[in-house]
């Protein structure tokens, strides 16, 4: 399977996010370990190591969620939404005012990714959690060998362009170019 992966400058700084979300996928982060609570690792310098995040069915973006999971799929403790610190947001308090403790949500209608909450370490601003009405399932990395950026070609490229050559694309949705990285399973 012939899977992409996009990569803004937002998404430099927290990893990988994947832009599928009926599987189970990997999120790349910056540490180099393997154990059993979720994390895999490609041992080839070539490939990026992975948090797995659930495949999920029926909602998989996670907007109606409303269990009580306060912990990222890193093990860190979710920070109050309501809370201003280790990290400010009060635009989220602004429109979701319901937001309050500290767990795990998907309150922006933009993201189609899954539940997430702004951590309690002042060097993680925020990473997902697991979606507890996902199925677990079958865990397993995908392998992603990172393209060069330098090679991106133009911004106005078109998608299908992009998808072909494997490089860069604009779109608003993001706020820089995002590459493509190929993958199999």
């Amino acid at each position: 399977m012939h899977q992409h992966f996009y990569f803004s400058s937002f998404a430099k700084l927290q990893g990988l996010i994947p832009n599928i979300a009926d599987e189970d996928v990997c999120v790349g982060h910056a540490v180099v370990s393997t154990d059993d609570a979720g994390v895999c690792a490609d041992r080839l310098s070539l490939h990026l190591w992975a948090f797995v995040l659930p495949g999920c069915v029926g909602n998989p973006d996670g907007s109606d969620h409303r269990g009580d999971v306060a912990v990222t799929i890193s093990g860190k403790t979710c920070q109050r939404w309501d809370a201003e610190k280790p990290h400010q947001h009060t635009l989220w308090l602004e429109f979701f005012p319901e937001l309050t403790e500290n767990y795990c949500r998907n309150p922006s209608p933009e993201s189609k990714y899954s539940v997430w909450c702004y951590t309690t370490d002042p060097s993680t601003v925020w990473e997902y959690c697991i979606n507890p009405a996902c199925p677990m399932g079958k865990r397993g990395c995908l392998q992603a060998q990172v393209k060069d950026r330098v090679k991106c070609g133009h911004e106005n490229m078109s998608k299908l362009e992009c998808e072909e050559k494997g490089c860069c694309y604009d779109t608003s949705d993001f706020d820089a170019p995002w590459c493509f990285f190929g993958t199999d399973k």
